[in-house]
């Protein structure tokens, strides 16, 4: 693969315990990005995978401060249980998965969209794209699908602060910038705007469980009501705000038959 220079390394033996050891960790290089960063690649052994999930993290690199996506799943085994390839890209600032208005070096759905996906696209052409977020990247997850719908087939999201209508928190001034910039990726203007492209239609989206953001998740849940929106929803386990605390399982097996 030589795509904006990726450069690609075995990862056996770098995961915790446990994981497959088959996976891949492959170098992105890209001008929106204030350093090259990891991405995470393993795919099932044992049966056809026609779809990449692409597990979006909540923090930049690679950190375990809420657990880790990637390993999650891979230990779980969803990438065999559902045929699905596991991807998670890293990022050098916090994950808001916006384009900063002035700053070059935090344009993350460019980067994004731009420099991961096209080299994913190349290692699995034709593969439908999959989305899995909680807190910032379940943001992360309903602002790309509902940014370019065109591109992805469906996203979960669990515990995420969707309905925010200010970047005034949890550092989302540095990603966004502005007000004026923040409301072209702001969930409940978004949801405004493809309501009637998506009236009657398929779900797409799945809301799950809660945490630190039950008023978000349930709020999120009305207005896709109200817009009549089809969704998957489930709220009623509140569990730990961490990739690990047991949702990530059922999320993955919703995008499975919301996708099949």
């Amino acid at each position: 693969m030589t795509r904006r220079g990726a450069l690609e390394a075995l990862a056996a033996g770098m995961a915790g315990p446990g994981v497959d050891s088959r996976y891949r960790t492959y170098t992105i290089r890209s001008k929106n990005q204030l350093h090259d960063n990891p991405l995470r690649v393993l795919g099932p052994s044992k049966v056809a995978a026609r779809r990449v999930l692409y597990v979006l993290p909540v923090n930049p690199d690679v950190s375990y401060q809420w657990g880790d996506g990637f390993e999650t799943a891979a230990r779980l085994g969803l990438h065999e249980k559902h045929g699905m390839v596991l991807v998670a890209p890293a990022f050098s600032a916090w994950p808001w998965y916006a384009d900063h208005p002035v700053n070059a070096k935090v344009r993350q759905e460019s980067y994004f969209l731009g420099d991961v996906m096209p080299f994913v696209d190349e290692l699995f052409p034709g593969y439908k794209r999959l989305l899995v977020g909680f807190s910032k990247s379940g943001n992360g997850a309903m602002q790309l699908l509902l940014r370019k719908p065109e591109l992805f087939a469906a996203a979960a999201v669990w515990d995420a602060p969707l309905m925010k209508e200010a970047p005034d928190e949890f550092g989302m001034a540095e990603i966004y910038g502005t007000k004026e910039n923040f409301a072209r990726y702001c969930v409940p203007r978004l949801l405004e705007k493809r309501a009637g492209e998506w009236d009657g239609k398929r779900a797409r989206v799945a809301l799950l469980g809660y945490d630190a953001f039950r008023e978000h998740m349930e709020k999120a849940h009305a207005l896709m009501e109200r817009l009549g929106m089809a969704h998957r929803y489930e709220n009623t386990v509140r569990r730990v705000h961490r990739w690990d605390s047991g949702w990530l399982e059922g999320a993955v097996g919703m995008l499975d038959e919301m996708t099949r």
